[in-house]
């Protein structure tokens, strides 16, 4: 049975559920669960999508919800604000959840519609996702060759975005792929690759790749090993919080358990699993563990028991539809009938058997039923069908490596052997048998079992106890922040109550200060009153005259002031938002202390026209590439600043969160940004920038330098020369001619040389004659002053430019950058 956990994932702040089902395996291949991560788009109100595929147990509960989900998803599709990659990722879920429910024409239309747009877009995570689920549905169905060719290819496309996560799937379904052709060696190579892929990623659902491994360990009678990658994935389980891979691994050690003997303990932790399957409603699988329980009691002796556990199985493994648990029922059921002598009822249930895993190519278990038919016709003394059919036994069982059915093809070719004179074969057979018992059960690997088991429990018993005294510390902790800060708290009341009194007296003096005073000046003003009133009335006749006047300049004076207020406040208003784009525009550009830690020797001359630009730069450094761009915006002070914050925005998109760092395909992809950011389709706006893009690589002492442009050209000073590299004529934004497109130049510097680039502010300034200041200029000042530090180069450059300009105002944005490699 193919398992994968639950997850949660998130459509515009909904909690959504992406399920289906897959082909039934036995209980023993389990898949760790994989969360399908394309790149996060984010809109305005959070708009998140992230895709997580889950294949789950499927329950008439869960169909309903599964209907709902599904209508969910198609409405998301609906909504105008979606962006392409994350149709693409809806596109994914409805073809993963068409899948539960088997709608097969459902499953192509979304198929095709996700490649389509993937491919149109250049979105690698979403096509390799659909790609992914492609090849697991052709394990599904049996299209071992179809599944192999596409996973092999998936995988390239995923290791050239180095997707963790997609790598590590794809490796895990290769190793299932080998597991089910039962090539083991390879099948545990390419599942200790998944788990080493995914290395530092939380994935709760990893533990399912051990209990994988462990099965094939077991088989392949390494029970030792087995054990301690078992119980890697019991501890990441405990860790994670989860129980479905908890039981799972549980039952496997059962496994190893019974082929050991020790049935009891087996039988324990089957029940347990039993239990915990028939709780949560997960019917797959639960007749591969009813069959498991039947062995048990068959070894036990309980054949009545046994046959009833059998039966159970087969009943829900046919429900169901697990081919290889039916097969392994019928398998068992014919051995108990053999073992009652019921021969007739045995070859019955066995041929049904055979005739299934001859079908599937279950190549494991077809080695016991191959025995058990020997078996039976051994008992018929039909000597020569026996031979034939142990002797395939064995075959099998080689070829797939299980030294348990060597074992027991051994022990009855011995018999058939003897009975039929061939002495010398059964010696054989029995050095083959005795060297599997051996391997198998010996003191030594009870021993070891013992202590792996023993030192388990003591490193979880040490886990919990650590866990219990962090947990007190942390509460001791808290009560002690609790009572400082309480006793903070009293202080700084008594504090703030004492100075309060202090002011209030302080204020209360004052006051009767003051009212002395008012008094004395009353007296006066008094006085004053009485010789004014005298005058007042020789000023009336005068003031008549000037009265109409005077409403007149008051009425203007108002409306003066007035304005000259609105105006004021206004002015301070567009200042303050202005300094407010300046710090934000400021904060995207790249730091100092980051950009002197990357080009210790470099020079950078930015000088605004206004006071914000339409002129930036951005540096990014991945793990092994230096991404600089130097980009000039269409117009210049505030529209040219939002063009800015746009640029630097779609290039930590581009570079950061899709991780492309070829020059030339940066361009395109910001030149299509822009086009949608701005919608220029339908507003007919053509802003834009002109761009250079250079990605430096140091590999090996030998520096590789790639380069595109966009109407921007490159300077490079190398092997004692000036070289200019072309750009493409064609700018980022805008409606274009399509036949224009940017490419990507390659060159290989020395340490020591240098790069310039910057945009066409400088050259473009001109001079009280309106000449301009050019590239050639540039170009002549960088030819004479290359052996000087860039320091010194920026001091030339910016002398020249300022003696050129003079008293002239500064035509555009200057920004100019110098580095050293």
């Amino acid at each position: 049975m193919l398992l994968l956990s639950w997850r949660r994932n998130f459509f515009y702040n909904q909690q959504l559920t992406i399920k289906r089902t897959m082909k039934n395996y036995w209980i023993a291949v389990l898949l760790p669960p994989f969360k399908f991560r394309p790149q996060i788009q984010q809109l305005k109100k959070g708009y998140q999508t992230l895709l997580v595929l889950y294949v789950v147990c499927l329950t008439n509960a869960f169909a309903q919800k599964h209907i709902s989900y599904m209508d969910s998803l198609k409405k998301e599709l609906k909504k105008p604000e979606i962006v392409d990659t994350q149709r693409v990722d809806v596109y994914n879920a409805l073809l993963s959840a068409y899948y539960v429910i088997t709608d097969s024409d459902k499953m192509i239309y979304y198929q095709k519609k996700a490649l389509e747009l993937a491919k149109k877009i250049n979105y690698i995570s979403g096509w390799v996702t659909t790609n992914l689920l492609i090849a697991n549905r052709q394990l599904n169905v049996g299209q071992h060759k179809e599944a192999q060719a596409l996973l092999k290819l998936t995988l390239s496309d995923a290791l050239r975005i180095n997707n963790k996560e997609l790598i590590g799937f794809a490796f895990h379904l290769l190793g299932v792929l080998s597991y089910e052709q039962d090539d083991y060696p390879k099948a545990l190579a390419l599942l200790h690759k998944s788990i080493k892929t995914r290395q530092g990623i939380i994935n709760e659902n990893i533990s399912y790749a051990y209990i994988l491994i462990g099965r094939i360990l077991n088989k392949q009678g390494n029970y030792t090993r087995a054990l301690q990658k078992l119980q890697e994935g019991l501890t990441l389980s405990e860790k994670t919080g989860n129980r479905t891979s908890y039981f799972y691994i549980s039952s496997t050690i059962g496994n190893i358990h019974e082929e050991q003997g020790n049935y009891s303990i087996a039988l324990r932790l089957y029940q347990k699993t039993l239990t915990f399957c028939k709780q949560e409603k997960k019917m797959m699988g639960i007749g591969a563990i009813y069959n498991q329980i039947g062995v048990v009691h068959q070894k036990l002796g309980n054949q009545a028991e046994a046959l009833k556990m059998h039966q159970k199985g087969l009943l829900i493994s046919r429900k169901a539809r697990e081919k290889k648990n039916i097969m392994i029922a019928l398998a068992n059921i014919g051995k108990i009938a053999l073992e009652q002598n019921k021969t007739a009822s045995a070859f019955e249930y066995l041929r049904e058997a055979l005739k299934m895993g001859l079908k599937a190519n279950f190549k494991a278990e077809l080695a016991q039923v191959y025995a058990n038919l020997g078996q039976a016709y051994y008992n018929q003394k039909n000597y020569l069908q026996a031979q034939l059919h142990l002797e395939k036994s064995l075959q099998l069982a080689r070829e797939v490596g299980i030294p348990s059915a060597l074992k027991d093809a051994a022990e009855q070719l011995i018999k058939v052997y003897k009975t039929t004179g061939q002495y010398q074969q059964a010696l054989v057979q029995y050095e083959l048998f005795k060297k599997m018992s051996d391997s198998l059960f010996n003191e030594s690997n009870t021993k070891k079992l013992t202590r792996i088991e023993a030192q388990y429990e003591f490193d979880r018993e040490k886990d919990s106890l650590r866990a219990l005294e962090a947990s007190k510390r942390q509460v001791l902790d808290a009560q002690i922040k609790s009572q400082t800060a309480n006793k903070r708290a009293a202080l700084l009341g008594l504090g703030l109550t004492a100075l309060l009194l202090v002011v209030l007296a302080i204020f209360y003096r004052f006051k009767q200060q003051n009212n002395r005073r008012l008094t004395q000046s009353n007296s006066q003003l008094s006085e004053a009153n009485d010789l004014l009133s005298e005058q007042q009335e020789k000023i009336i006749s005068q003031n008549e005259e000037l009265q109409q006047q005077q409403e007149e300049i008051l009425s203007q004076q108002e409306f003066v002031e007035q304005k000259n207020k609105e105006l004021s406040q206004i002015n301070l208003m567009v200042s303050q938002s202005i300094r407010s784009a300046q710090t934000i525009q400021e904060a995207i550009l790249p730091q100092k202390d980051k950009f002197h830690h990357i080009f210790a020797d470099h020079f950078i001359i930015n000088r605004p026209k206004d006071v914000v630009s339409g002129d930036f730069y951005w540096l990014h450094k991945t793990i092994d590439k230096i991404i600089l761009v130097v980009a000039d915006c269409t117009g210049h002070g505030v529209s040219g600043a939002f063009m800015t914050l746009i640029g630097a925005n779609l290039l930590d998109k581009i570079i950061k969160v899709q991780q492309i760092d070829d020059p030339a395909e940066i361009l395109t992809r910001l030149h299509l940004e822009v086009l949608e950011a701005l919608k220029q389709k339908e507003t007919q706006n053509n802003n834009g920038m002109d761009a250079v893009v250079i990605a430096v690589e140091n590999l090996l002492g030998e520096i590789k330098l790639d380069f595109a442009g966009a109407k921007n050209n490159l300077l490079v000073w190398s092997a004692g020369e000036l070289q200019e590299l072309k750009g493409a004529r064609k700018a980022i934004g805008g409606y274009q001619s399509e036949s224009l497109f940017f490419e990507s130049s390659h060159i290989t510097l020395q340490q020591g040389d240098l790069i310039y680039l910057g945009s066409d502010g400088m050259e473009d300034q001109n001079n009280a004659k309106r000449r301009k200041f050019s590239r050639k200029r540039i170009k002549s000042l960088i030819q004479d002053s290359w052996h000087l530090t860039l320091s010194d180069q920026r001091q030339r450059l910016e002398a020249a430019l300022d003696a050129h300009k003079k008293d002239e105002p500064q035509r555009d944005d200057i920004l100019w950058i110098g580095l050293k490699v």
